[in-house]
């Protein structure tokens, strides 16, 4: 039980300290200014931590180490596959979108012709 309780811990502390500092290196490195960008990297690192922190506590209470009710542990399921669905929905909408076609010129073209 006491190995599957550091286990939990070191693997979200892991996690944290990928994440962080991870995250800093990858922004400094590339010299990332636009705010989407930064934002879109900010958003994936929490997804991550959530979703890691969720694991951690799902082990704990596992090993019983934690004690919650089942009604909650089916709600935290349930939670975290509708996050994991959220973020999908998000990548697969970014990546397979029909191509958008640019509108069509609303401005009056000046008849080609000898200037006056």
């Amino acid at each position: 039980m006491a190995f599957t309780y550091w286990l939990a811990f070191i693997l979200v502390g892991v996690v944290l300290f990928i994440l962080t500092f991870g995250g800093a290196y990858f922004i400094a490195r590339n010299h990332i200014h636009d705010p989407r960008v930064f934002i879109g990297i900010t958003l994936t690192s929490l997804f991550v931590l959530a979703t890691t922190t969720t694991l951690g506590i799902i082990i704990l209470w596992g090993a019983k180490v934690l004690v919650f009710d089942a009604s909650f542990m089916n709600w935290l399921g349930g939670a975290t596959v509708a996050e994991v669905a959220g973020i999908l929905t998000v990548i697969v909408n970014f990546y397979f979108k029909a191509p958008t076609i640019a509108p069509p010129d609303t401005q009056a073209n000046p008849p080609a012709g000898p200037q006056a």
